[in-house]
């Protein structure tokens, strides 16, 4: 008797103590509450390692997240402070594409980003330091001309320029029929700074001595920003020529072309280059720095061009003057 009522105290102290146990995991009987949310955090706020960019461009802005909201608030700073709302309920996804524009400011490399919690002022980050540029209405004047210009001069090319990129190129072309552009002659200079100048030692570019040349401004970051210098007359004798002859009209693929050459005020050394018309043929080199003063003995090769009656040509250039070109007559091969 007495054994049998040691083991029913027992097994009701046991219960006793499973019940306890499972009261004290779920938290009552209401099955357990949850853990609390991770403190929210905003950090590395960045811009994919760009930090300028024109008006229009797409700035990527990113930044890494943690916890809650999960909206944010992102703001364009000026100079540190806040000039306009760029988004004003974001997903917190930690990536925020948006459309460069200065909301009224002066262009400048002192803006910036702040991402910050939606109703949590403390969860925020922010990076300085990054140029916008307007380029809205973008324009260039010149303001200098020249009747004749003589090749080898220093001419000061000059010009106004409103709301550009800061970096222009200036072309050489042949003037055309009322006031048009003709044909463009060579590169005066590829991204020079927009200050307003430019020094060029006058060169036709082996055009030669023209009555009708005019230069062309253009901003190298914004299209169709640009303005058309005015017609002068630039003399030039003294240019490169190069005869590129000995391909006959058609010759058997693997034959032995003697490619003979001359040139007129150059190096002496030209770049041979294989040409569909006036299309450089895909892995076209045919050889480089070749002496005009030695025949070239080429094995004919349309380096695997299969096209049918393809016309080509030999381009002869320059290695001190890539403008200083020759070209050969036309002639086929055949396979």
């Amino acid at each position: 008797m007495r054994l049998l009522q040691t083991q029913v105290a027992g097994r009701a102290l046991l219960a006793l103590l499973i019940v306890a146990v499972i009261g004290a995991g779920c938290g009552g009987d209401d099955g357990g509450s949850p853990p609390p949310p991770p403190p929210c955090a905003i950090s590395d706020l960045n811009t994919s390692q760009q930090n300028a960019w024109l008006t229009g461009d797409i700035i990527n802005i990113r930044w890494l997240q943690n916890g809650v909201p999960g909206t944010v608030v992102i703001e364009l700073l000026k100079a540190g402070a806040v000039v306009d709302t760029i988004a004003a309920a974001a997903a917190n996804s930690g990536f925020y594409p948006w459309l460069a524009d200065i909301s009224g400011q002066s262009s400048g490399s002192d803006f910036g980003f702040r991402v910050t919690g939606t109703g949590t002022a403390a969860c925020t980050d922010q990076v300085d330091g990054l140029t916008i540029r307007d380029v809205n209405g973008c324009s260039y004047t010149y303001t200098a001309g020249a009747d004749s210009v003589q090749a080898g001069d220093e001419f000061e090319i000059t010009w106004l320029g409103v709301n550009t990129s800061g970096v222009v190129d200036i072309e050489l072309w042949t003037s055309g029929i009322g006031g048009l552009l003709g044909d463009k002659v060579g590169d005066i200079a590829i991204g020079a700074p927009d200050n307003g100048s430019y020094t060029w030692t006058v060169d036709s570019f082996n055009n030669g001595t023209y009555d009708f040349y005019r230069y062309v401004i253009r901003d190298a970051q914004v299209a169709d920003c640009s303005v058309n210098g005015p017609r002068f007359r630039m003399i030039d004798d003294d240019i490169c020529t190069i005869g590129v002859t000995g391909p006959p009209m058609a010759v058997d693929l693997g034959d032995t072309v003697l490619i003979q050459l001359e040139q007129r005020g150059g190096s002496g050394f030209v770049d041979l280059r294989l040409y569909m018309g006036n299309e450089f043929l895909r892995g076209g080199v045919i050889a480089d720095n070749v002496s005009v003063l030695d025949n070239y003995k080429w094995a004919a090769t349309d380096f695997g061009n299969l096209g049918d009656n393809t016309r080509y040509n030999i381009r002869a250039v320059g290695v001190a003057d890539p403008y200083c070109v020759g070209r050969s007559d036309d002639f086929t091969i055949n396979r």
